[in-house]
């Protein structure tokens, strides 16, 4: 009875492992190919979609490579010369939009606080040299900029660590 239970169990793995393991591997290959679902989705509807056109380029005496090559290339230009078009249009419209970024207000409305504010802390940051502007551009000295705040930064890492009376002080209390 033990020996029949066994070959029972035998016959089973002996199905459902192979079961398994193209379970595995179907599901693995779903995986690979699953960002490729829409480019694969598309070449079949352009497929089906010029057979005809390549039908009947082979009844007027012309290959099969000639024709597929004649309709790719027709393809691709109708692709790719509208986004050519789209691109150089959209790359010469960039200095307008930086402009456009470039302003106290618009600087304001991006940080979320009013023009004044935006245009006080631009003129203190000139007044000590970080950078540099006009109605042409912004102009950041990163390197000034960068030093200037890590000494900020080290002085309030000192002040924090500083004690009065053994209690050591952080940035919300008041040394006084």
């Amino acid at each position: 009875m033990i020996e029949t239970s066994r070959m029972a169990v035998s016959k089973i793995v002996d199905v459902l492992l192979p079961l398994f393991l193209l379970a595995l591997l179907v599901a693995l290959n779903v995986q690979l190919l699953l960002p490729f679902v829409g480019l694969l989705l598309w070449t079949v509807i352009l497929a089906i979609c010029f057979n005809p056109l390549h039908q009947a380029l082979k009844r007027r005496g012309i290959s099969n490579r000639l024709s597929a090559t004649i309709i790719g290339v027709l393809l691709a230009a109708v692709i790719l010369v509208p986004t050519a078009i789209a691109a150089i249009s959209a790359a010469s419209s960039v200095p307008q939009i930086v402009a456009g970024l470039q302003t106290h207000h618009v600087i304001s409305e991006y940080v979320g606080t009013s023009r004044e504010i935006v245009t006080f802390q631009m003129n203190h940051l000139r007044q000590k040299g970080f950078l540099r502007y006009s109605r042409k551009g912004i102009q950041v000295y990163s390197d000034a900029l960068r030093e200037h705040l890590h000494r900020q930064t080290k002085q309030q890492v000192d002040w924090s660590k500083t004690t009065n009376e053994g209690k050591t002080l952080t940035a919300g209390d008041n040394p006084f």
